[in-house]
């Protein structure tokens, strides 16, 4: 018999509240967030647990408010700003880890910030371990549990595979005109200890975990693979809650993790802009320094934010095509005019290239297009309020950006553009 009274929907939308109180989110991400935190008290049923990736382009977000929340109702939270590799292992299984300012950590690039990486990437899955070597003769294999859920701050992005873990909720600064009350830690973890008690209650039941154990949630086929094993166990949740929840945990699913270029490996989005560029123009062929003005000078891409904001170059495009295959070289045309470029049907005749047009096929989405190339959304009753994460600024350090050891340069800007539109622009 079920040792839970009272109403489940109902908790989720204290919750959602709570989020929606203290914060400027949107209703998806509100659900989300709602869905995320119930899920933290069961998540032992579930095969995964998707994290929870607060981002934002700058400073005084809310960020940190969104781990604050999370302390006063999440399953037996852990706030840490530098938690070490070794303790997020030992300690994590069984708590919910909340972890703020990890784009100081990841940007390191150092040996801590990957072994966090990994852990971060085994704790996804219920059967995630860390093994070290120990015992008394240090010759003993001591492997922890690393599954747990997890929410995730930072300026910035998250390195690839983690983002791949995780729905990313990214914040927006307020504006001057917009007012949240006080959030009073005291009062509140005082108002809210009764929520965090009955969702405590509902977790515990036993009738509850084994029908959340054996559940098979509707999946979504507009979601990848890894978007449904991440709100698999959301969408179990919200099955439970009501029908009206169920509805709305899947809309928020397909507005979080449903046409995402960040699903995409950085030089497959480099790819899929070069396809629009190609396209805009109609050309089948472009010179290397006319793609990388377009790429740098289109707002709706990201490319001139790297290299601190003066952009992308010729050698940074060539290191990214160069494990597809793609490769530029020069064409000869009347008056032994030359320039270096790329085309969509032709291959450089002296390497062992790929037709680019294939390589588009293969690796860049069909609607791709038909939506913006940041997850950013826009939150319900903000005009001008949100923050396009293209400002962030990016180095070219994160990735292998150089060619024959040499540095990236600054890129130029000076069109190269000599044909009309239908035209070949060589």
């Amino acid at each position: 018999m079920s040792i839970f009274k009272g109403n489940l929907s109902d908790l989720f939308f204290e919750v959602k509240d709570l989020y929606q109180t203290y914060s400027i989110i949107t209703h998806e991400q509100a659900v989300a967030l709602a869905l995320w935190v119930l899920t933290t008290y069961v998540y032992q049923c579930f095969e995964y647990t998707g994290y929870m990736n607060v981002g934002s382009a700058t400073k005084g977000s809310g960020k940190t408010r969104m781990l604050e929340i999370a302390k006063l109702v999440a399953c037996n939270p852990k706030v840490s700003q530098n938690i070490s590799a070794s303790s997020l292992a030992r300690f994590s299984y069984g708590r919910t880890i909340l972890l703020d300012e990890t784009d100081a950590t990841f940007n390191a690039k150092d040996e801590r910030a990957e072994t966090l990486r990994g852990i971060l990437n085994s704790g996804f899955e219920s059967d995630g371990t860390y093994s070290r070597t120990g015992g008394p003769n240090n010759d003993k294999e001591l492997e922890y549990p690393t599954f747990s859920p997890k929410m995730i701050s930072g300026i910035g992005k998250l390195p690839d595979t983690v983002a791949d873990r995780s729905i990313r909720i990214t914040m927006v600064k307020k504006r001057k005109d917009q007012k949240l009350p006080r959030f009073r830690k005291k009062q509140l973890k005082q108002k809210y200890a009764a929520l965090a008690k009955q969702i405590e209650i509902w977790s515990s039941d036993q009738a509850t975990r084994d029908a959340l154990t054996h559940a098979e949630p509707r999946l979504m086929e507009e979601l990848e693979d890894r978007a449904n094993d991440i709100w698999e166990a959301y969408f179990a949740v919200a099955d439970m809650c009501s029908s009206e929840i169920a509805e709305m945990a899947r809309a928020a699913a397909i507005k979080l993790s449903g046409k995402r270029d960040d699903n995409l490996q950085r030089n497959e989005r480099l790819l899929a802009d070069m396809a629009k560029i190609f396209k805009r123009k109609n050309v089948d062929r472009i010179g290397s320094k006319e793609l990388v003005f377009e790429l740098c000078n289109d707002t709706e891409m990201e490319w001139g934010g790297f290299n601190k904001g003066n952009g992308i170059d010729e050698r940074y495009v060539s290191a990214q095509l160069k494990p597809f295959n793609i490769f530029s070289w020069q064409w000869k045309f009347e008056g032994n005019i030359g320039l270096k470029g790329y085309s969509l049907t032709e291959t450089n005749p002296r390497q062992d290239g790929v037709i680019l047009q294939d390589v588009l096929d293969a690796h860049v989405p069909d609607d791709y297009d038909e939506y913006e190339t940041t997850e950013t959304a826009k939150p319900v009753g903000i005009d001008d309020a949100y923050v396009d994460e293209r400002n962030e600024t990016e180095t070219l350090s994160e990735t292998n950006t150089s060619h024959d050891n040499q540095e990236v340069s600054g890129v130029s800007i000076v069109s190269h553009t000599s044909g009309k539109e239908g035209q070949l622009s060589w």
